[in-house]
């Protein structure tokens, strides 16, 4: 099956200004749609990493299975439907695309954003699936993406974190794993760099550079776009999705954050902080450690709940066991 795709992968940290950027391509571009975080993808190209075989009743059950998708509310019987007309994982990933775009009536073109920071680990199966595609990476100060993960709990559990992110050590090594991963791709991918902070400060700018270079058609006129891929869920979480982007989120950490987590994320991350902000000793950078184990102790707690929760309590066991397997092939 020819691809009548042209795809733009969009890599990302949680809370580094993915939703914004999104956002700001759909409404300034009048050749690309946006799929945002159905996992599809990621389920897709995972099985054919781990079983090879093309088996679209398995398929067709963990993709019904993820939370994520649910929000789509597609039957299961809809997607073995379209995954039972294909014989490949290829062909697969290209039905399933297409059926959500007539599905949820996303505006038709050739470009679609794929915004999926988990398919940084998929990077060689989609250079071998869809050869051409071009990867976005969008980066934010980790004190400023840092502090939203640990202040602006999801939606999921009231009041609380659905992924733990309110443990500072989690959140601090999520990011050094990530940008680890980034830097490892570049060296044989050519990937888009962007950061938020530039975004924010010469928006036009930067966007229409961004624009120039992904090569997609600039829209003239403003238009609050309707038919992105976002569901209800995520536009409870991200507030901000049609408004523009709060200038303060700049330096906002430095007011929301306490002094000590200041210092941590400033000792680990500091290759990716030009400047720090707080100047600390021994004894007070040995507190910080130590209140971000205790954090991480009771984080690690908070995180178990939520999966069980996620995983074994709302019927999800398949989807589970094949995240497990996923991770014992990695």
């Amino acid at each position: 099956m020819k691809s009548e795709f042209k795809f733009i992968f969009l890599l990302y940290v949680s809370r580094s200004g993915s939703t914004y950027l999104s956002r700001l391509l759909a409404e300034n571009c009048s050749d690309l749609a946006v799929i945002a975080e159905t996992n599809y993808f990621r389920i897709i190209i995972a099985h054919q990493r781990i079983y090879k075989q093309y088996q679209p009743s398995v398929l067709a059950k963990l993709i019904a299975e993820d939370p994520k998708f649910k929000g789509f509310q597609f039957s299961k019987k809809e997607i073995i439907g379209v995954l039972n007309q294909c014989e490949t994982h290829r062909e697969a990933i290209l039905a399933t695309t297409k059926f959500i775009i007539h599905k949820k009536g996303i505006k038709e073109t050739q470009n679609i954003l794929i915004k999926d920071g988990g398919l940084v680990d998929f990077i060689t199966e989609i250079n071998t699936l869809f050869p051409g595609s071009k990867l976005l990476h969008i980066q934010r100060d980790p004190r400023g993406c840092i502090n939203s993960l640990l202040h602006t709990p999801k939606a999921f559990i009231r009041g609380k974190s659905s992924m733990g992110w309110n443990d500072i050590e989690m959140c601090v090594r999520q990011y050094e794993v990530y940008l680890g991963k980034i830097e490892a791709l570049t060296a044989n991918n050519k990937i888009m760099h962007l950061h938020y902070e530039d975004l924010l400060g010469e928006t036009n700018e930067v966007l229409l550079q961004l624009i120039k270079s992904l090569s997609l058609r600039p829209n003239h006129k403003s238009d609050i776009v309707q038919w992105n891929g976002l569901r209800e869920e995520e536009l409870v979480i991200h507030k901000n999705l049609y408004k523009p982007a709060q200038k303060d989120r700049l330096t906002a950490w430095k007011h929301e954050l306490e002094t000590w987590e200041i210092i941590y994320i400033e000792r680990k991350l500091w290759k990716y902080i030009d400047k720090p902000s707080v100047a600390y000793s021994k004894k007070t950078l040995l507190k910080s450690i130590l209140k971000a184990r205790l954090n991480h102790i009771l984080g690690g707690a908070r995180l178990n709940v939520y999966r069980l929760n996620r995983y074994l309590l709302n019927g999800n066991l398949s989807l589970f066991f094949y995240k497990v397997r996923l991770k014992l092939k990695v």
